[in-house]
């Protein structure tokens, strides 16, 4: 009797690892990206959100450096 217990509860341990295990390998080939776009027109994708946050940043920088006097960059409709 005792060996039947272990025998179920290490085939239950062994049957939840492998599912975590397949599941966690399931997900690493999900990836996201992220379109960025210009006046409505798809100009690229990055992986992660912050380093399209980080190429606008720089751009609206260079921008305001290039034109330094009365420059307005925003969102109008």
């Amino acid at each position: 009797m005792k060996r039947g217990k272990v025998v179920v509860l290490l085939l239950l341990f062994i049957a939840i690892t492998a599912s975590l295990v397949s599941f966690t390998t399931l997900r690493e080939n999900e990836t996201i990206t992220y379109n960025m776009y210009v006046n409505n027109k798809s100009v690229g994708a990055v992986k992660y959100a912050a380093k399209g946050l980080a190429l606008y940043d720089n751009t609206l920088k260079q921008l305001s450096e290039l034109y330094p006097e009365d420059v307005w960059i925003g969102y109008t409709k």
